[in-house]
């Protein structure tokens, strides 16, 4: 996949950030969409109206490979995570 498997180790214990980059090599290594990597089952049910509408926005923007928006997006989501820490 051309990525350090310290770096994963790091992205996956939540120590590092995820590149852009680097989630299009792991969606083309496991051959499914990047927008598959965020299906998170809620129990036995689909994610509630306001996710999927949330999920579908974020990945609008991935898509979209705006850079400067998903800068901000994640700077915006980092904020309210740290409001509930």
């Amino acid at each position: 996949m051309g990525v350090n498997y310290k770096y994963l180790q790091r992205i996956e214990a939540g120590r590092c950030n995820l590149t852009l980059k680097t989630l299009q090599r792991v969606a083309s290594v496991l051959e499914v969409r990047i927008e598959d990597l965020f299906q998170f089952p809620l129990g036995s049910s689909e994610p509630f109206p306001e996710a999927q509408e949330v999920i579908g926005l974020v990945m609008a923007i991935i898509a979209g490979h705006d850079k400067a928006a998903l800068k901000k997006l994640q700077i915006f989501i980092k904020e309210i995570l740290d409001r509930k820490a």
